[in-house]
């Protein structure tokens, strides 16, 4: 440290200097760096460049298909794939899970928009709407009278650069009384 004025001056003046070489470095870098983007680029210039661009989507933004599964989660019995069997009281519990699809798989996480709805016998309607890019509606329905229940699922992937939509019909069937 200096003590006197001329050497206060002295330490100005190299911060001064050591401040215009770091700009200018700077600026010429950034040059280089614009004008080897717009030229044809090298193997090394390449990987540069693709390293600091961000990552192309891959199977897991991008939905390609979904499919629709049901499953009965309270009285009553299941009679085959997406068919079921009321409970002596005439209802049937049932939930449905969705699984979307990319290129490469399932698409799994929180960062997709999904819209679903279900309509069917009786006036039946249900819509629920979620972020989970593969998974379960938030609750069970109550479906009280026989017939055919359609459930349409969509799910906008991440960023709504792609979307897919399932269908799956449910039918219910009274319960048979028990023979004596």
């Amino acid at each position: 440290m200096f003590k006197d004025s001329r050497g206060l001056w002295l330490l100005g003046g190299l911060a001064l200097a050591l401040f215009a070489v770091v700009v200018t470095i700077a600026f010429v870098g950034g040059q280089d760096q614009e004008k080897s983007q717009n030229a044809t680029p090298s193997s090394t210039a390449k990987a540069t460049t693709d390293a600091a661009r961000p990552a192309a989507s891959d199977h897991t933004s991008r939905v390609d298909s979904v499919s629709v599964a049901t499953e009965l989660v309270g009285p009553g019995n299941a009679l085959g794939p997406d068919r079921y069997e009321a409970a002596p009281d005439g209802t049937a519990k049932v939930i449905y899970r969705w699984r979307s699809t990319g290129g490469q798989g399932e698409i799994n996480g929180d960062d997709c928009r999904v819209i679903s709805s279900v309509v069917g016998s009786g006036g039946f309607a249900y819509n629920d709407t979620g972020r989970t890019c593969s998974g379960r509606a938030s609750g069970e329905m109550t479906l009280a009278a026989p017939g055919k229940y359609t459930i349409t699922v969509t799910v906008i992937g991440p960023g709504g650069q792609s979307q897919g939509s399932g269908t799956n019909t449910v039918e219910v069937v009274a319960s048979t009384p028990p023979r004596l």
